[in-house]
């Protein structure tokens, strides 16, 4: 929680009560039926409380990451029940609840990376920090991809109109 406290009183709040046990929104303990796959998700609903589960959890890097990945989704959309979010505009463009989830995911390496307890780790949180943070290269270059791919169908769709109209 604690490389998550640039993002405010309110989001620290929130994961808060994410993560409390007590509270039954997260679900990351062993059982005999659980699903033993990497990964993880949030699910809610505006009006409902967000809630995390994770199939394998072994406090690794990894799961870590993905702890603070999928918990920012949850703690956005309770965020946005606070705030009075109607369920219509709670989904958001997924560029927007991404790249805020992206951003967790980098504050949570880059705690990591400030707490090891020495310089074996610190290199190592710092390598999956940087590859991390490089990711957001690949992605916009993934975006402009797409969006190029839109721009082609809509520019043909309307050639194609333009043609049948005459």
């Amino acid at each position: 929680m604690d490389g998550t406290k640039p993002l405010g009183e309110q989001f620290t709040a929130e994961e808060i009560k994410l993560l409390d046990p007590a509270n039954g929104r997260l679900d990351i303990a062993p059982g005999p039926y659980r699903v033993n796959r990497p990964g993880g998700f949030s699910s809610g609903y505006v009006g409902f409380p967000s809630m995390f589960f994770q199939g394998t959890y072994s406090g690794y890097a990894y799961d870590v990451v993905v702890l603070g990945h999928e918990s920012c989704h949850a703690v956005q959309n309770m965020l946005m029940d606070a705030d009075g979010v109607l369920p219509r505009y709670a989904s958001g463009p997924a560029y927007f609840t991404e790249s805020f989830a992206g951003l967790c995911e980098l504050l949570v390496l880059e705690r990591m990376y400030h707490e090891a307890p020495d310089r074996a780790h610190k290199i190592f949180f710092l390598r999956q920090l940087i590859t991390q943070g490089a990711e957001v290269f690949r992605t916009a270059w993934e975006s402009l991809f797409e969006q190029q791919i839109f721009d082609s169908v809509a520019s043909a769709r309307s050639y194609g109109q333009t043609i049948s109209k005459r």
